[in-house]
């Protein structure tokens, strides 16, 4: 939405890129006047650093040096300073709010629908000059929303909304974001999808409809596959509201979870359609990504595979080397790995060294977190799982680890809480039978036995399942009295894997709690799984 904003004798227009003091033009740097815009949209909450650099400068790392340069530089031109700060307010250490009192007006040349707009031809050439190469990695912008309602407040919300959208999936390290200035003036030349992702250099656009009546929001986004002319993901959300503000941050988070899900999903499947041996860096990621839950040998070293060619391409691949951590944790957890100093050595180094290529990997944290609790220390995984959130607040496998290791730790309400983010963020996940299993093990803790056995049948229902999954049954069907179907699942479990024991169970999925470790462990015992089998270590040693 185009519009000045008038603080006492300053204009700033949106459209024409310009601020006036007594109508008179005052030269401002372009990211000045990118970050004054931001502040002042947002100006009813705190805007953190950390936003403004993914709004403003996506992917580019630009010091916090320089931005408060740009802040006091605003300062200047507004008639501020660090001191008074009646302009902009520093919140130390989060961020900036822009506080003073603001007028605003419709721009005269306000465009509201992409045919509207005249561009020269000499504007129209520069723009078109040539299609840019597309990244490495899933790309996407968000274009203009079109708002269908008559209120201003409907307008402002589509555009907060768009931009909100677009920060929280610039925040992503697995994306690339096309720039919004850039998107919003492409989106004015009423281009075709194609023509519209040649010029941004974007495999995926982004388009959306809002309306906004009677306290309620209505938003319609689909995500377009440009190249392939295709709709991967289209989605609608009718809310009801008291808080405006607090639905848009709602809503912006579930479609940016949404979008980031789609396109990962129509990249692997993208990845299985070319042979292998011409696949990138990310097209290797993406066809190994798809194995990673998964609960056979087969399919983990399926996963290792493509990751390790992954890696062969780009040797600073920050979330190929989550997922090698990852994997090799899970083989530990099928039994194909029992050396804990040397096979978890090499996941924690894995993980490490995400974080070392990049430090916003979120997936890297979650990895290293994972890593921790199997090596039974689950404050320092609970500590690496809070900066993965921190880093990404939508990533459902980060919640997903952290309700695991929470239910073990004997934090109940707090497992709880994150499994069910995680089941909201992405309620067809994969891992869904371990987020399953976690619920379970908190119930247990809360002595809620019935409850404990209906989503423990359910963790076993789903494809995922394995030995462990019908341990946990088994010992959920034996607290509850029904000794009979209890050792159905111990039976199911050893025939999954024949050295499988009660010791074992622990050893891998380590309790932090006495009380309901033996809780557990004496259920499992008493539905028939033996204690420890001997051959449970040297049967697995030998298959190495």
């Amino acid at each position: 939405m185009d519009m000045i904003y008038q603080i006492k004798n300053i204009k700033i227009d949106t459209l024409k890129f310009n601020l006036c003091i007594d109508e008179k033009a005052i030269t401002i740097e372009p990211q000045a006047f990118d970050v004054l815009i931001h502040l002042i949209i947002h100006r009813n909450r705190l805007v953190s650093r950390q936003e403004i650099f993914d709004t403003i400068w996506g992917d580019k790392i630009v010091s916090d040096t320089s931005l408060s340069t740009y802040i006091k530089k605003l300062r200047q031109i507004l008639g501020d300073d660090g001191k008074q700060q009646r302009v902009i307010k520093t919140i130390h250490s989060r961020g900036f709010q822009f506080v003073a009192n603001v007028d605003e007006l419709k721009s005269p040349d306000i465009i509201s629908e992409p045919h509207d707009v005249k561009i020269n031809d000499d504007t129209y050439q520069k723009l078109c000059l040539k299609p840019l190469v597309l990244p490495d990695k899933p790309s996407l912008a968000i274009m203009n929303f079109v708002d269908l309602g008559s209120s201003e407040a409907g307008v402002f919300f589509a555009y907060g909304l768009m931009t909100d959208i677009n920060a929280t999936l610039s925040r992503l390290p697995n994306l690339f974001i096309s720039a919004r200035a850039s998107a919003s003036i492409v989106y004015r030349l009423s281009l075709t999808p194609a023509e519209t992702a040649k010029r941004l250099g974007v495999h995926y656009l982004v388009y959306g409809q809002t309306q906004y009546q009677d306290k309620r929001i209505k938003v319609t986004l689909t995500v377009v596959d440009a190249i392939n002319n295709t709709e991967i993901w289209a989605e609608h959300f009718d809310r009801s509201f008291d808080d405006l503000f607090q639905v848009q941050i709602d809503i912006a988070n579930a479609i940016a979870v949404a979008i980031d899900s789609a396109i990962e999903q129509k990249e692997i499947e993208r990845a299985f359609l070319i042979p292998t041996e011409d696949l990138s860096a990310w097209e290797n990621y993406h066809r190994g990504i798809w194995y990673i839950n998964k609960t056979t040998v087969k399919d983990q070293q399926q996963t290792q595979f493509f990751l390790n060619k992954a890696i062969s391409l780009d040797a600073r691949f920050s979330r190929a080397y989550a997922g090698l951590s990852y994997v090799s944790m899970s083989l530990k957890l099928l039994g194909m790995s029992i050396d804990n100093k040397e096979d978890t050595k090499k996941a924690y180094d894995y993980a490490k060294r995400s974080i070392d290529y990049c430090q916003s990997e979120s997936m890297g944290y979650m990895s290293l977190g994972r890593v921790s609790f199997f090596s039974h220390e689950p404050e320092r995984a609970l500590k690496y799982l809070d900066q993965g959130l921190q880093l990404n607040p939508n990533y459902s496998h980060c919640h997903a680890i952290k309700g695991i290791v929470s239910a073990h730790a004997g934090y109940t309400n707090q497992s709880l809480h994150h499994l069910e983010v995680a089941e909201r963020l992405s309620p067809f996940d994969t891992l869904l039978f371990a987020i399953k299993m976690a619920q379970a093990t908190s119930l247990i803790r809360q002595k809620k036995f019935t409850e404990a056995v209906e989503v423990s049948l359910q963790a076993s229902s789903y494809p995922n399942a394995f030995f462990s999954t019908y341990a946990i049954t088994a010992a959920c069907l034996q607290l509850k009295g029904d000794t009979t179907k209890a050792r159905e699942f111990v039976t199911k479990a050893l025939q999954m894997n024949p050295a499988y024991s009660v010791e074992a169970y622990m050893q891998f999925l380590p309790f932090s709690e006495e009380p309901t470790k033996l809780l557990i462990s004496n259920a499992m015992q008493e539905a028939g799984m033996p204690l420890m089998k001997k051959s449970f270590l040297d049967e697995v040693q030998t298959t190495l």
